[in-house]
């Protein structure tokens, strides 16, 4: 399944409604000294894409080397297949939540930063 632009925004949105002003903390990991990862040691899903899209990443794919890429590096790798309006998207949604803001904050500014004319949704990433 190709995740779109309007599936993106319906399911970042879903988690958004229930935790609007949750900032994510990030994590050390291996690889970088802080940092999001999409799903804890236990298999929790972890940060905003990974609780919107726990049930499409395969877990152990995304923790075996993975979890603490950016999604335009899942969507690159086939762990996750979706139109460049929706990797443009969830890259912001990510971005902002990265960088400190609640996932509200970060929802919204990836939304006002979507130009309409930029993308055909029929091109997957």
């Amino acid at each position: 399944m190709t995740i779109t632009f309007d599936e993106a925004v319906a399911r970042v949105s879903a988690v958004v409604s229930e935790r609007p002003d949750f900032i994510y903390k990030t994590k050390e990991t291996g690889d970088h000294a802080y940092t999001c990862v999409y799903f804890e040691e236990d298999g929790t899903p972890s940060c905003l894409v990974g609780v919107a899209f726990a049930e499409e990443l395969n877990e152990a794919d995304v923790i075996d080397g993975h979890n603490d890429d950016g999604i335009g590096d899942i969507i690159g790798s086939g762990l996750l297949s979706a139109t460049d309006k929706a990797k443009d998207f969830l890259s912001s949604v990510q971005c902002n939540q990265d960088g400190g803001s609640s996932w509200l904050i970060s929802l919204n500014a990836a939304l006002e930063g979507v130009d309409e004319d930029d993308y055909d949704e029929n091109e997957a990433a």
